[in-house]
């Protein structure tokens, strides 16, 4: 499946590069995330705390990036199991593109599931998996832009931005994780 989408964030290019590479950014853009952890130099360990109904699910993965070009674009896969539920596979392509005060980030994602999330069907699933792409992403806009204020599941962050590219591979691990936990719960709910 593929999932594609255009954000207007309201930053020039080189601040929206530096808040895709902010931790505390991305974290409060992926709901539940709980971990950004460097592994090796385009590697991260990944893991998310999905809440479905009353119970709760842990999704573990590795993020690598490749074919950087800040501040203009960047690829990543991403690998990851949730405990029960299934893996996903998948890989995405984000540019940034300068309009003037603002930036245009373009986003290009490709998913495979296996397990009980690939029962859910092909439909369910790219419905879910628009959803939890599209709400990552407007997230990571209200966190981004200076005046953010809360988000739903989430408070600002006080201290200033770090430059960091881990958390880029995080945000995209953590939107195809948290992708994957919506299914499960669309699976998984009775009725």
């Amino acid at each position: 499946m593929e999932i594609h989408g255009v954000q207007t964030i309201r930053l020039p290019q080189t601040e929206t590069w530096a808040a895709l590479n902010d931790p505390k950014v991305l974290r409060r853009a992926v709901p539940g995330c709980q971990r950004f952890e460097k592994v090796s130099d385009n590697r991260y360990a990944v893991q998310i705390l999905w809440q479905i109904g009353s119970a709760s699910t842990l999704f573990d993965g590795t993020l690598t990036l490749f074919n950087l070009q800040p501040p203009h674009a960047c690829s990543m896969s991403y690998e990851g199991a949730g405990q029960g539920v299934g893996t996903v596979l998948g890989e995405a392509e984000v540019r940034l593109i300068s309009e003037e005060a603002e930036t245009t980030l373009a986003y290009r994602a490709t998913m495979q599931v296996s397990g009980v999330l690939a029962q859910a069907g092909p439909r369910l699933l790219e419905e879910a998996a628009r959803r939890m792409v599209e709400g990552v992403f407007a997230r990571f806009k209200t966190a981004a832009e200076p005046d953010a204020g809360r988000i739903t599941g989430g408070a600002p962050e006080s201290a200033p931005r770090e430059v960091w590219l881990a958390p880029l591979w995080s945000f995209a691990g953590g939107f195809a994780v948290g992708l994957i936990l919506v299914i499960a719960a669309a699976i998984l709910t009775p009725g």
